[in-house]
């Protein structure tokens, strides 16, 4: 397919043979097309136009972007993630294909002519007056996680669970709700700022009971949709959740295998649930690692770190935990780098 002036796309099946002419729906001029498969295009133009085919050009929907700028470039990084530029430097981000686009942030008021995708990571822009602008996997938001446990469906699930979820792309955090009903209105956790991709349920769940789960992701960029929706059932309280299999006391563990190189584990325990810091200091007493920093559940708790982007030397590793009932406890330990 190729694009032009008045709306026009022209469309071939034989190679450039011969040409048919396809209705747009617009009569704005078009600068760009960029398919995502065999099927998908995607087309930008005059006046914030932009306009998408899934049946390789034989019917097109305009997209809304609410804007009047020109746009003369479009790539995508893959089949969701994916940018728009045009005049005065603007840049719009899609995370869903193409479906919604919204204004990312751009360093210049030159006019961007062309966009293109080096990897799935970075996309270089160029435009007038010599512009030329390296984005990178950061500047497009996340795409929606994942869910990997409790399995959809689940039942008998513990009154204290982990939730677990894939990785999204560029994500930097993540929100975590559950709640008694499908739509949300009854939430028992709201959780963000989580950076990793697990969080453990600190305050007990209802015994017996339908709950309902999502995740989404963001980063500077924007926040991704919500994951799908998946449902457990939980269970009753277990043998292992009573208090006399709890720690007696607050503890931290020397870290195994020290000096180490470049993976050690650390394990500390907990005899009541408490929002715990655990950090890494150098030498200098500057902060280097954040391992920890959320509310945990009472038990013994265990954490690989790695430490591949630290120098050799010796660092301090530092527990922090307060809870309601025994206020703050705080300890220290030393580990060795060792390269």
């Amino acid at each position: 397919m190729v694009v032009g002036g008045n709306g026009v796309v022209r469309r071939t099946t034989n190679n450039g043979q011969n040409w048919s002419v396809r209705s747009s729906g617009v009569t704005n001029t078009l600068y760009d097309i960029v398919f995502t498969d065999a099927n998908t295009a995607t087309v930008v133009g005059a006046n914030g136009t932009i306009i998408q085919t899934s049946n390789a050009g034989l019917n097109w929907t305009r997209r809304n972007t609410g804007l009047g700028n020109t746009l003369y470039g479009v790539s995508f990084a893959d089949t969701a993630n994916g940018l728009a530029v045009g005049e005065s430097g603007i840049m719009l981000r899609t995370t869903d294909g193409g479906t919604t686009w919204a204004v990312a942030p751009s360093c210049t008021r030159q006019t961007l002519r062309s966009v293109v995708f080096i990897d799935i990571n970075t996309a270089t822009v160029v435009g007038d007056n010599g512009a030329i602008l390296r984005m990178e996997a950061s500047g497009i938001a996340p795409s929606a996680p994942a869910l990997v446990s409790p399995a959809n469906g689940a039942t008998l699930v513990s009154l204290l669970p982990t939730l677990t979820w894939n990785a999204a792309d560029s994500a930097t955090t993540y929100r975590v709700q559950v709640a008694s009903d499908p739509n949300f209105s009854s939430l028992v956790v709201d959780t963000s700022d989580v950076f990793t991709t697990s969080i453990d349920v600190v305050d007990r769940l209802a015994e017996r009971t339908l709950h309902f789960w999502r995740v989404n992701a963001t980063n500077n960029f924007g926040t991704s949709d919500w994951s799908s929706t998946w449902f457990f059932t939980t269970g009753t309280v277990a043998v292992a959740e009573r208090n006399e299999d709890l720690p007696r006391e607050f503890s931290l563990s020397q870290n195994y295998p020290n000096p180490f190189n470049p993976t050690t584990s650390i394990v500390y325990t907990l005899p009541q649930s408490a929002h715990v810091e655990l950090k890494v200091f150098n030498a200098l007493g500057h902060e280097v690692l954040v391992l920890v920093n959320e509310k945990k559940p009472a038990g013994s708790h265990a954490l690989v770190v790695d430490a591949s982007k630290l120098e050799s030397g010796v660092y301090l590793y530092r527990l922090r935990a307060q809870s309601r009932l025994s206020g703050t406890f705080v300890a220290t330990r030393k580990f060795v780098v060792m390269k």
